[in-house]
């Protein structure tokens, strides 16, 4: 306070302004973190307002009466004045305003998500749970392009919500065919509330646009499907038509707010990708399927936005890129996978040195299947700029795929560090350190990744990975039964976890469970349109029935209706599972079909367009030599197809060469890898049969020790196999009880 009292009046407004921009920053760094209303920064800066004149008048007083005598303060009016316009009055006045903003917006947020009065969301009150699905009708509207434009905005901001899930144009359409209705009319709120009904959905918005005078009237609000009960509505003013899509924006934003979407997101407002493209539409698009994609992963409403940009640009590299990054994470439509990354390079002309980089190092891993190539652009790009982001997945991949997987693993720690708020980057580390046993980083890693993207579905998919890698199978499989029983609408996402799902039971020896699961995953990928996929289940089925069953008829007959249902022909080439055919083929006993399969696939995929299935092809031809006789020319094809990212799939294939060959302590060695890896996709991905050969490749294992006379080393695997299919299918049982009996016996032998 004596400090003060020495300043002049600009020495105290200097200090007053400058206190005011630091709490402004302050706030705003807690609005940024936290998420706050927009009324505290509002009602911050009134306070602001409110006390610069106060501290003006009390500086005045303090420093213009300052020479007088101490008896002249205490018996005259300005010793009165300076009592009330004093610095402690000043500072206690302002401390205790912004306290009671604090404690009025505690008290809000608190009202907020408990669900009480006004201030409850949607959600807290119970209305609506978390990502509830819900679907968005055409705005009303005299002009009826004005009323698509906003529809079209309106559904780019809503497609942001974390606790939302909007209906994607696919399931709208399906349903709208099973109405028997016009899957491409316009969708009123009338007729989105009898769809939203018929499929089970949580709630239908809708809103309006019109114009008054020379400024627009906007409402949007939320109804329930069976009576229309509207649940919550906000309304907002554009002051002229250049004002609509801001408008949009902050109508949307408030009923995000209202419905129950953390502030801190909706206040978040990151910036346009830095790519090249000339059309700004296409540069939104593709920004938000980029930020969608960081923050949940894979996804559809990120490959729809993608999609979308390229469609309005389409010599958009950077967008051509993210696509075919986006259908390799999904494992899913080869062929779309490699027109979009062929034409991202051959559009390169358009890119910026750091954009050509991560074009070509995506395009050497993954359609010509280069990975050294791929690691000297990423290398090159990170010299260029150190912190890239995808230059440091990228060579996390690439080194992945040549099995440094040491080096993979630093590069994923520095994506996570340096971008934490891209998903690709903690998924990536949580799988590298899976691969390499060390399972208490791994958990680390998943808890980091929580704390910043919360119980999102793709951590919740991440949580099932890794619970089967530790062998918690009935974990694993109530996690993704729950994420595949919420994702029914996604078409994409039920397929891969019915798939999935068709592993981690069968791994249990539960195969009817795992043909339930399998139909499933094929009616989505025909209701999808995707012939290959729907073929590449079939095969899961085949491998299931061969390996685990020993019914290479039951596998012929699944697989062979299917293709009578989907011609190869009728695919592109690249789509055509040639190679997984002709496994399954040669290991069913059909080693003439097979050849067949590998000579079409020799004539219709170019050289060039084969990078990272190589080891495919080569572990279709030992099956075939295998099934042919030729024992040595099998072992050797199975040995040379082990390289790339997949460590175990040659070695069920290579332990039935070695025996094959009659060299059994070779087969144990492959069949103890096989059995004893922790590597992250044995149940999940494209690797048919991986997960449902364990316990077949358990049995084989106790019983190859068995017979090398060495018992003590067989009771382990006999006892893994038996807690394995401890519920596995009746038809299975007698094998359990087998194995049963000869643990029993080396025990009561041994002691």
């Amino acid at each position: 306070l004596q400090e003060i009292h020495d300043r002049s009046l600009w020495q105290v407004l200097g200090i007053y302004l400058a206190g005011s921009w630091l709490v402004l920053q302050v706030v705003d760094t807690l609005n940024s973190t936290v998420g706050m209303p927009d009324w505290v920064i509002k009602a911050t800066f009134v306070l602001l307002l409110i006390g610069l004149p106060i501290v003006m008048v009390t500086a005045f007083v303090q420093r213009g009466w300052r020479g007088r005598a101490e008896r002249d303060v205490d018996t005259t009016a300005v010793g009165r004045r300076r009592q009330v316009w004093s610095w402690r009055n000043a500072l206690l006045g302002g401390v205790g305003a912004f306290a009671l903003l604090g404690v009025g917006t505690a008290a809000w947020l608190i009202m907020r998500t408990a669900g009480i009065g006004p201030a409850g969301t949607l959600v807290a009150k119970g209305v609506l749970e978390d990502r509830s699905l819900v679907i968005l009708s055409d705005f009303e509207s005299d002009d009826e392009a004005l009323g698509r434009a906003a529809t079209e905005a309106f559904r780019v901001d809503l497609s942001q919500s974390n606790v939302l899930r909007l209906a994607d144009a696919g399931l709208i359409r399906d349903a709208r065919v099973r109405m028997e209705l016009d899957p491409e009319a316009s969708l009123d709120l009338e007729l989105a509330r009898q769809l939203a009904e018929r499929e089970g959905m949580a709630a239908v918005i809708g809103g309006e646009i019109n114009a008054a005078g020379g400024s627009y009237l906007l409402s949007a609000s939320v109804v329930t499907p069976a009576s229309g009960e509207g649940l919550t509505a906000q309304r907002e003013t554009a002051k002229d038509s250049s004002d609509i899509i801001p408008a949009i924006d902050r109508l949307s934003r408030k009923l995000r707010e209202r419905i129950g979407e953390s502030l801190r997101d909706i206040g978040a407002s990151p910036p346009l990708e830095r790519v090249t493209t000339d059309n700004l539409e296409a540069l939104r698009k593709f920004s938000q399927g980029i930020r969608l994609s960081q923050s949940l992963g894979p996804n559809d409403r990120s490959r729809a936005f993608f999609e979308e940009a390229v469609s309005i640009d389409t010599a958009f590299a950077s967008a051509w890129r993210a696509l075919g990054v986006d259908l390799r994470n999904t494992g899913q439509e080869r062929a779309r996978m490699v027109d979009a990354l062929s034409l991202a390079v051959a559009h390169e002309d358009r890119l910026t040195e750091t954009e050509r980089h991560r074009a070509r190092g995506i395009y050497f891993s993954t359609v010509t299947g280069e990975p050294e190539k791929a690691v000297r652009e990423y290398e090159s790009l990170l010299e260029l700029e150190p912190d890239h982001r995808s230059a440091l997945i990228g060579a996390g991949v690439a080194y992945g795929e040549l099995r440094d997987f040491e080096r993979a693993a630093e590069y994923y720690q520095r994506a996570r560090d340096a971008h934490p708020g891209t998903w690709l980057s903690h998924y990536n580390l949580v799988e590298l350190l899976s691969d390499l046993g060390r399972f208490e980083e791994a958990e680390a890693a998943l808890d980091s990744a929580r704390v910043l993207f919360g119980e999102s579905d793709a951590l919740r998919w991440t949580v099932g990975q890794l619970a089967a890698t530790r062998q918690d199978y009935r974990e694993a499989v109530a996690l993704q039964t729950a994420l595949w029983e919420e994702l029914q609408s996604s078409l994409v996402f039920r397929a891969l976890l019915a798939s999935d799902l068709a592993s981690l039971v069968a791994v249990q020896g539960r195969l009817a469970e795992a043909d339930a699961f399998i139909t499933d995953g094929m009616d989505a990928n025909e209701s999808r349109g995707v012939s290959g996929e729907v073929i590449e289940d079939a095969i899961q089925g085949g491998w299931i029935d061969v390996a685990v069953r020993r019914d290479p008829l039951s596998a012929l007959q699944r697989v062979e209706a299917a293709l009578e249902l989907h011609a190869l022909e009728d695919m592109d080439a690249l789509d055509r599972p040639y190679l997984e055919l002709a496994e399954l083929f040669a290991a069913a006993g059909q080693p003439g079909r097979a050849r067949i399969l590998l000579d079409q696939f020799d004539a219709e995929v170019p050289v060039e367009l084969r990078g990272g299935i190589e080891s495919d092809l080569d572990r279709a031809a030992a099956e075939v030599a295998l099934a042919e006789g030729d024992h040595a020319g099998a072992v050797e094809l199975f040995r040379r197809s082990d390289k790339g990212y997949c460590i175990l799939c040659p070695l069920p294939g290579l332990a039935r060469a070695y025996e094959a060959s009659a060299q059994p302590d070779s087969a144990i060695v492959s069949l103890e890898k096989y059995v004893n890896s922790t590597w992250f996709y044995r149940f999940f991905g494209e690797d048919y049969g991986l997960g449902a050969l364990l316990g077949p490749s358990l049995e084989r294992l106790a019983q190859l020790y068995d017979e090398a006379g060495d018992p003590e080393s067989a009771a382990p695997y006999y006892a893994r196999f038996v807690e394995l299919w401890e519920d596995a299918d009746a038809p299975l049982q007698p094998r359990v009880q087998a194995a049963q009996r000869r643990l029993e016996q080396i025990i009561d032998a041994r002691g």
